[in-house]
């Protein structure tokens, strides 16, 4: 069975200037290698804790969702419920040392109504306490530890650069996001709870959140999970105004002081009213379900008739 120190480093730092992190490890490892039918070898290099594999060994090609920092390592057990009962371990903790959290992207998608997958939990704190949670998390050795980035993070995506932590001896991942990452306020008069106690952001503080970040894919996903209504965009979201492009221009420049791509990435002023009556529209809600169109749906994922997600027996 695998020590807590094997696939991790043997601390965690984290820079308090997020936005010019750099690597907190230098290695290539099994999660960074394409996908390929070709049996061609391929050398592992660097950190032999971070990769398994012992300096100067070959291995075959493998698809990054086998990588073990995706699904852990052939001893773990599986965590019942998603790991529920795990992460509000980690919640109790973070809410012990005085830091505000609440889970975000699809882990909250799901809690809403989406059909999400999800490989890892996404904990948002305040960005200014990051290196603070980090120490908090780091003291429980015996329950998790820092482990490195996800071999399924695309090439542009900033958590390459943030703590993450591996349950020990379970297939359980989480990784902290800095709350100006998100675009979250991450304070506890902007949470909800679920049925199992685990906090997430209000609807709307979250809808805004995606919607002044133009994410787009996450924003109807979320649409679709609750079926909400332009009526309701304009009773409790600011729809005046452009999408945040001081948080955009912020996104791009990190990025590039990470080394990442910023491809994707766009800082023209799109109207958040415009974004949203598009989003919300029937055609859209109908086009999103595709040659699977059951009228049966008002969306992908909401059934005339049902009651809210959140509500729903084995929720979150």
């Amino acid at each position: 069975m695998e020590s807590p120190q094997s696939g991790s480093p043997e601390s965690l730092t984290v820079p308090h200037d997020l936005s010019s992190a750099a690597p907190s490890t230098d290695y290539e490892s099994s999660s960074s290698i394409e996908s390929s039918s070709s049996i061609e070898p391929s050398k592992i290099k660097g950190d032999r804790s971070m990769s398994l594999i012992p300096e100067g060994e070959y291995v075959r090609k493998v698809p990054g969702c086998f990588d073990e920092s995706v699904i852990g390592f052939p001893s773990d057990i599986r965590p019942s419920g998603q790991g529920v009962k795990e992460m509000l371990e980690v919640i109790s903790i973070l809410e012990d040392a005085s830091i505000p959290c609440c889970v975000v992207a699809e882990a909250a998608l799901i809690y809403f109504g989406a059909g999400r997958m999800m490989d890892e939990w996404n904990i948002c704190v305040p960005t200014e306490m990051v290196v603070l949670a980090t120490d908090a998390l780091q003291i429980h050795s015996d329950r998790f530890y820092p482990f490195r980035p996800s071999a399924m993070y695309r090439p542009g995506s900033a958590k390459h650069h943030f703590p993450r932590f591996k349950f020990v001896n379970t297939a359980l991942f989480f990784i902290l996001v800095p709350a100006q990452d998100c675009h979250v306020p991450c304070k506890p008069v902007n949470f909800e709870f679920g049925q199992t106690g685990m906090p997430f952001p209000k609807l709307d503080v979250f809808v805004q959140s995606l919607l002044d970040t133009n994410n787009g894919v996450d924003l109807e996903d979320l649409v679709d999970g609750m079926n909400l209504s332009m009526e309701w965009g304009e009773e409790n979201l600011d729809l005046d105004g452009t999408i945040d492009v001081a948080w955009v221009t912020w996104k791009i420049e990190a990025l590039k002081k990470q080394g990442q791509t910023s491809h994707g990435w766009n800082k023209a002023p799109k109207s958040r009213r415009g974004i949203w009556q598009s989003t919300v529209s029937a055609d859209r809600k109908k086009r999103g379900q595709g040659w699977k169109y059951n009228p049966a749906y008002e969306t992908r994922f909401w059934r005339r008739g049902q009651r809210d997600p959140r509500m729903r027996k084995g929720g979150f």
